[in-house]
């Protein structure tokens, strides 16, 4: 979901269908549950409003200025109850939109979990919601239930209204 102008810390409107290339040789399976988290958070947008997303080194400066009801966060990687991701500077923005927003809603599909990356985003625990697809081991639903994380699971072609 992210686009060529990402580097430069302006926002890029989010969008179902917005897969980024280097998730096509995932296997279509894992695009089109990407697909199912990205649907079902977009229908948490207020209708009036844009989803953004952004990227950056700079972008993190800048967003230690916001202010936000809401922030959705991908994450690569959770790993015991740390959510974590390749990119140091990814991370920075992340964390720094983190902070700015009320509540805080993850997005990650099944394949993230039990992997490992780098560098810590933030613990599972620090998200009001995480939305994941259908494919979620219930070993994974059980340990985010016993974390008391509340999480949905989004049908692939599915929207919710």
């Amino acid at each position: 979901m992210a686009g060529t102008n990402a580097e430069a810390g302006r926002p890029l409107r989010a969008r179902p269908g917005g897969v980024r290339p280097e998730l096509a040789g995932r296997g279509r399976g894992q695009v089109a549950a990407k697909k199912a988290i990205c649907a079902a958070a977009l229908t948490m947008a207020k209708p009036a409003r844009g989803v953004h997303a952004f990227l950056g080194m700079s972008t993190a400066d800048i967003a230690r200025s916001f202010r936000a009801d809401v922030a959705f966060l991908s994450t690569s990687a959770v790993d015991n109850g740390p959510c974590c991701h390749q990119v140091e500077e990814n991370v920075r923005v992340k964390r720094a939109l983190t902070a700015a927003a009320r509540r805080k809603v993850l997005l990650v599909d099944h394949s993230a979990f039990g992997r490992q990356a780098l560098y810590e985003l933030a613990p599972l625990a620090d998200f009001d919601l995480a939305i994941s697809d259908e494919e979620l081991p219930q070993e994974e639903r059980d340990a985010l239930e016993s974390l008391g994380m509340r999480y949905e699971l989004a049908a692939e072609g599915a929207h919710r209204r």
